[in-house]
Formats: C-alpha cells, sequence, structure tokens
C-alpha cells in the first residue's frame, strides 16, 4: 500500500514547520519527498541544533584575572573610600586607623582568593561602569575591543574603560597586557606631570599674587568711578527736573530751555552708557577673581602633595648625610649604623643594583644582612625560615609583590619580629629607616601612611 502524503518518516522524531528552516539546510534536503510541504522531520538532536541559538560567553570575573591585574584594576577603578566599606565586612581591617596602602592590600588579597570578597569587588565594579560595560558589549572581536579602548585612552576615560576591557569576553591575553601596560605607563606620565607642576608652581602663585592686587586695584578703582557716576547721574536728573519746571512757567525762553534739555539728555544717556561699561568690567574683574581663586586652591593641594613627598626626600637625604657626614672615606660606617653592629637584618625585594650597595653598608657597619629578592628567583619559602631569626624585617613597597609583603606581615606578627616598609628602593630610603630605628626601636612595626600604590599607581 503506498504510504499517504502526511504520514511521518522517522517514528523517533520532531516534526519542524518549513517556515523555521535555514536556508543551507532547505538547500540540503533539495532531494526530500517534495510531496510534504507543510514541514519535515528531524530527529531530536538535528532539531537542537537548528532552532537552539550558542550560548554566550560570559565575562570574565575578577577572581579569574591574574593577580598583578587585580591590583591594577583595583587602583584604577575604585576610590579609597569604597574600599574602606567593602573591606571592613570581609576583613578586620577598618576604620580610620588603617592606612590607604593596608586598605589596597587587603582588597587585592580578597580578589585573589575569590569567595565571597571577589564577588563584591566585581558587584561594585560592574555597578559603577554599568553604561561603560554596556556600551563595550558592541565589540564582537580584539581587534574592534582593541579600538575602542584606544578610543578611549585618547578621550581620558581610563577607569570604565579599562574594567570593561579586562573582563570583556573577546579580550584576549595580549589585549590585556597591552591595556595594563598602558595604565602602568600612564601612571608614570601622571608623576612626571606632577614633577612638572611643581616646578611651575612657584611662579604661578608669583603671578596670582599679582593678578590679585592689579585686581583688588581695578575693583577700587571701579568702584569710586560707578559712585561719581551715578552722582552724575543724579545731579544731572535733577537739573532735567528743574529744567522741565522752568518751561512751563514761561513761553518766553521755551527754545532755549529745550535746547538745555535736549543737551542734559545726551549728557544723562551718555554718563548712563558709561556707567553700564564699568559694570560689565566690574563683573568681568569679579569672574577673573574667581577662576584664579579656584585655580590657586587646586595648585596649593598640589603643592602640598609635593611638599610632602619632599620632606620624605629630605629626611632620606639627611639620613645619607649623616651617614658619611664623620667618616673620611666610604670605609667607615656612621655612628646611626654602628648602633644595630651585631644585628640580623632580613632585606625582601629591592633592585640588584642597590641591594649591593645596601649590602656593603651593613657589613661596613657590622650587620648582618639576609637578602630575599622576593620571589623572583629566591624561593617563598625560604621567608618561613628567615623571618624567626631575623631582629628587623625591611621591604620597599615599590619593588615587592602584594602576596610576599602580606606573607611577610603574618610571619613577623606569628614570631613578634618588627617590620619597616620602606617608601622605596634606594639607599636614601634603607638608610632613613635604620637610623630612625636606631633612635627609636618602638617606631617599627608600624607603615607610615600612603595615599597610593607606589608599584602601580
Amino acid at each position: 500500500m503506498k504510504r499517504p502524503p502526511f504520514e511521518p518518516r522517522i517514528l523517533a522524531g520532531v516534526f519542524v514547520p518549513e517556515s523555521s528552516l535555514p536556508d543551507e539546510v532547505k538547500k540540503r534536503e533539495q532531494c526530500c519527498d517534495k510531496a510534504h510541504p507543510v514541514g519535515r522531520v528531524f530527529d531530536a538532536g538535528t532539531r537542537h541544533a537548528i532552532l537552539q541559538p550558542e550560548a554566550p560567553v560570559r565575562r570574565s570575573r575578577l577572581a579569574d584575572l591574574d593577580a598583578n591585574f587585580c591590583c591594577s584594576i583595583i587602583g584604577t577603578c575604585l576610590r579609597t573610600a569604597e574600599l574602606r566599606k567593602l573591606v571592613a565586612k570581609f576583613t578586620d581591617l577598618g576604620g580610620s586607623a588603617a592606612t590607604d596602602l593596608e586598605v589596597h592590600h587587603a582588597a587585592v588579597e580578597l580578589a585573589v582568593r575569590g569567595g565571597a570578597g571577589a564577588k563584591a569587588l566585581t558587584k561594585l565594579l560592574d555597578d559603577r561602569y554599568a553604561s561603560v560595560i554596556q556600551r563595550f558589549r558592541g565589540a564582537q572581536s580584539a581587534e574592534s575591543l582593541g579600538e575602542m579602548w584606544s578610543e578611549a585612552m585618547t578621550d581620558g576615560e581610563i577607569a570604565g574603560a579599562y574594567w570593561s576591557v579586562m573582563t570583556h569576553p573577546c579580550c584576549s591575553l595580549q589585549l590585556r597586557q597591552r591595556a595594563f601596560g598602558d595604565v602602568h605607563m600612564l601612571s608614570h606620565l601622571v608623576g612626571a606631570a606632577n614633577r612638572a607642576d611643581i616646578r611651575q608652581l612657584v611662579a604661578l602663585e608669583r603671578e596670582n599674587s599679582e593678578l590679585k592686587e592689579k585686581i583688588e586695584r581695578q575693583q577700587s578703582r571701579l568702584q569710586e568711578i560707578n559712585i561719581r557716576q551715578q552722582e552724575t547721574v543724579r545731579q544731572l536728573t535733577g537739573k532735567v527736573l528743574d529744567l522741565t519746571g522752568r518751561m512751563h512757567s514761561g513761553p518766553e525762553d521755551r527754545a532755549g530751555l529745550l535746547a538745555e534739555l535736549s543737551a542734559l539728555r545726551n549728557a544723562v544717556r551718555e554718563k548712563e552708557h558709561e556707567a553700564s561699561l564699568h559694570a560689565n568690567r566690574l563683573e568681568e574683574v569679579e569672574r577673573c577673581l574667581t577662576a584664579h581663586r579656584e585655580q590657586t586652591k587646586r595648585l596649593q593641594t598640589k603643592y602640598d602633595e609635593a611638599m610632602t613627598l619632599l620632606r620624605e626626600l629630605h629626611a632620606e637625604l639627611d639620613a645619607m648625610e649623616r651617614q658619611f657626614a664623620d667618616a673620611p672615606n666610604t670605609q667607615d660606617s656612621s655612628p646611626g649604623l654602628a648602633a644595630l653592629a651585631g644585628q640580623r637584618l632580613l632585606y625582601v625585594g629591592g633592585r640588584p643594583s642597590t641591594n649591593a650597595a645596601i649590602r656593603n653598608l651593613c657589613m661596613q657597619a657590622g650587620i648582618e644582612l639576609m637578602v630575599h629578592d622576593g620571589g623572583i628567583e629566591d624561593r617563598k619559602g625560604l621567608l618561613n625560615a628567615a623571618v624567626p631569626g631575623a631582629e628587623l624585617v625591611l621591604f620597599p613597597v615599590d619593588c615587592v609583590d602584594h602576596d610576599s609583603v602580606g606573607k611577610l606581615k603574618r610571619l613577623c606578627q606569628r614570631h613578634g619580629v618588627s617590620f619597616v616598609p620602606l617608601r622605596s628602593a634606594g639607599v636614601g630610603s634603607f638608610v632613613s629607616a635604620l637610623t630612625t630605628h636606631a633612635l627609636d626601636p618602638s617606631a617599627a612595626g608600624r607603615p607610615p601612611a600612603s595615599c597610593f600604590c607606589l608599584r602601580h599607581g
């Protein structure tokens, strides 16, 4: 018996309407029975592949990224006030007693560790830069994403674009490294710009003082002119009223009075015009004064930051001068370092070029110095044995990774060893810290306050 045209071909198949088939599937099925115009039958797997769209790739989370990327993202995209509130919920660190650097380190540790803290950081970043993330969703490839990042760098929209690029599904490792390098170099450019601002500050303050005096003189002069003009206008107005009354008194000298009245009215209009010009000039001078006051306030803030850094550099320079003040040559050690003779110190991180000079200074002063590079070539596990035998641990915050800093703090607290974070890996910072420790050993263990991460900006 001939099969009816509506009979399904496969018992286990699934009916698919003809209108929902893609063009390429229709081409492959041209050889099928044309007696079935309503639809064709496919197995369940084929129908799922045809009708079910591919699941979208999700964005990366903060915990999925490398630790160095987490540090750069947190330092660039989040403010310290926000981090203080969030870190206090997941750690014992919080309040005004914690320094900005400690809050930054704690946030990076939460991000690297994962869990609820990393999820909270990711949600905070997503909520803050939701509009920027939505704009970057339009990038469908690493090339288009890189072009959008370049445009954001040109426009100065760094924070939101940085978070959107680093977590975008299409972002490659090369693009992440490029964005990380751009942000890292931008911090150096900002530091160089601050130093240039310091050099210009003195000249700008002097110019601002001169402008203030000039504006005050102009204001006084314009106020005096305005008062005189108003007095003149009142006098002329009185004369106009007087002449108007006289004009109605008699017709014999009406023509002369009208001419005098017209002249006085013209004089009044001229004086009013001059008064209006002076009033406009006074308003312009006041606007200039307001702008200069705001500029002075901004420059004062930069000046205060520069003076803080200058005081730290002076302290390090004084320590270096005291180091060699009484020594006829570099073979003699200073009394400050000599006070620590016989003690064992541990120095973690730093640069090889300065580590050698630091080692020579300690050797001349009779100080036993152990140097660990923070995990570049030396194993981090060696710190477990080095910290208990040291009387003081020092590390430069600009040349040591966050993981080593956190591990050093925990080991020092466990074994009761004092530690001193150094501002930089220079010899001056090292000598200044040792001199201060020799004069006041109780000052160790409390890191100095810092408003930024010296490594990543």
